[in-house]
């Protein structure tokens, strides 16, 4: 089995992939959200998980080859913004973008771990505060910046905008 963090590119999209070994984790937390909790262990088998979210020239490339229809925001086939993260699909168009890039959206769990580690960090990074060097959020730059644009707030497994910028779909309802 390939080791955490190892990387691989998808023929499909371009898209860089992260490892995620295979293993327990604790899912949730019992000092969050009602939600979010309560803490468990969930054990997962391996898996490989996009290191960013699906950018506007991914997404374009999947409606030009008839497979996506088009999101519903105004940027997504504009050159400026090729490398922002693609906004306003459903969860529907979400999922018909995995399967044209031969993948699956990840599970809650699976992108739980990706995003938190094994270690029960509160964020990707750590447990140190948010700040505007490692994600974008609370509209602090106005918009959408670049996937991958805060290595700095990469989680354990070297997945990036796993907090901020925008939120992402799972299989699963939550």
């Amino acid at each position: 089995a390939p080791v955490a963090g190892a990387t691989r590119v998808n023929e499909i999209d371009g898209a860089v992939y992260v490892y995620v070994p295979a293993g327990p984790f604790t899912m949730g937390t019992d000092r969050g959200d009602s939600d979010e909790g309560p803490a468990h262990t969930v054990e997962l088998d391996g898996y490989w998980i996009m290191r960013t979210e699906t950018t506007n020239a991914q997404f374009t490339a999947c409606v030009e080859a008839g497979a996506c229809t088009a999101p519903g925001n105004d940027l997504w086939d504009d050159p400026g913004h090729a490398d922002h993260p693609v906004t306003h699909v459903t969860w529907a168009q979400a999922g018909v973008y995995a399967e044209w890039a031969r993948g699956r959206l990840p599970t809650e769990a699976e992108w739980e771990k990706a995003a938190r580690g094994t270690d029960q960090r509160a964020y990707p990074w750590g447990n140190e505060p948010t700040s505007d060097q490692l994600l974008n959020f609370n509209f602090t730059v106005g918009s959408t910046t670049p996937a991958g644009s805060y290595p700095d707030g990469a989680s354990p497994f070297g997945a990036f905008d796993m907090a901020g910028n925008v939120e992402e779909w799972t299989a699963d309802r939550y």
